[in-house]
């Protein structure tokens, strides 16, 4: 499958380890924090499907994901979401995606539980290549 990819970032750098990372992201979603992402070269209307991906922090999106929702809104489209997560629930990613972007076809998320954690980047590739195919189809 050939795709643009947009990487979203943060223009304030969270912490990526140790309590500081799990506190302040912590803190980021329970207060609905969006941060000001760095600006993107994304055009929404150059795309028919649009793929949004995200680590899941406390049960949702990322704020940086949550943020680029919010700042660059569409209709009309079908998006897929993926993402990791640490075996908590990540439904909420979902269904706070569809109320921000109502107006889009969704399809079926696709989630992998900590695949670089627990060693699993082959069978986690595979899964992944599975759903691709399946959306192709």
């Amino acid at each position: 499958m050939q795709a643009d990819i947009f990487v979203i970032q943060a223009q304030k750098t969270y912490h990526t380890q140790g309590f500081k990372k799990f506190f302040w992201g912590g803190k980021s979603v329970v207060f609905n924090e969006r941060p000001l992402i760095e600006p993107l070269d994304f055009i929404a209307e150059q795309y028919e499907r649009i793929f949004i991906g995200t680590p899941i922090w406390v049960g949702t999106m990322a704020p940086p994901v949550k943020s680029f929702c919010y700042q660059y809104q569409f209709t009309g489209k079908e998006v897929q979401l993926f993402c990791t997560h640490g075996g908590g629930k990540f439904v909420k990613f979902s269904q706070e995606v569809q109320k921000i972007l109502p107006d889009n076809d969704f399809g079926t998320v696709f989630a992998q539980r900590e695949p670089l954690i627990l060693h699993q980047e082959q069978q986690a590739q595979q899964a992944c290549e599975q759903w691709l195919q399946q959306i192709e189809n």
